[in-house]
């Protein structure tokens, strides 16, 4: 093999080690760790004053985008994880992400995902969630 397929091999076998260990997930702890800098979603949400649904639905769209790099995000990937952290999953996730709707804070996503009505976080949600949700305020 010449120098450049070698290291470009080695590049590729560094990322498949990183996607491999990355995501870790845990029954008995509910613990998600992202690859990139090993944030733990657990932690992420207690960094943040999530005191209702709303603001709980935010945050976790927050981490889809941020975290998990996801275009866009419909009800049941916000359900899925309102689970892995073990909060009770409101019994309307659609009003929960219309309320972000109306405070600009999510976008509708003009493709569905999964045959579902998918949304995207907005720069203002995004600053929401850096800003105003952090318990050091």
């Amino acid at each position: 093999m010449d120098d450049n397929l070698e290291n470009r091999v080695k590049e590729l076998e560094d990322r498949v080690k990183i996607l491999e260990a990355g995501l870790v997930e845990s029954v008995r702890t509910t613990t998600v760790i992202h690859p990139d800098n090993r944030v733990n979603f657990l932690e992420f949400l207690g960094q943040k004053k999530l005191d209702d649904d709303v603001k709980r639905t935010l945050a976790i769209a927050y981490w889809l985008d941020y975290f998990e790099k996801v275009d866009s995000f419909n009800v049941s990937d916000i359900e899925k994880y309102f689970r892995l952290a073990r909060y009770a999953v409101p019994k309307n996730l659609n009003d929960k992400l219309s309320m972000n709707e109306k405070n600009r804070h999510v976008h509708p996503h003009r493709v569905k995902k999964g045959g579902k009505k998918s949304w995207y976080i907005t720069n203002k949600g995004a600053d929401f969630v850096e800003t105003k949700l952090n318990k050091s305020n």
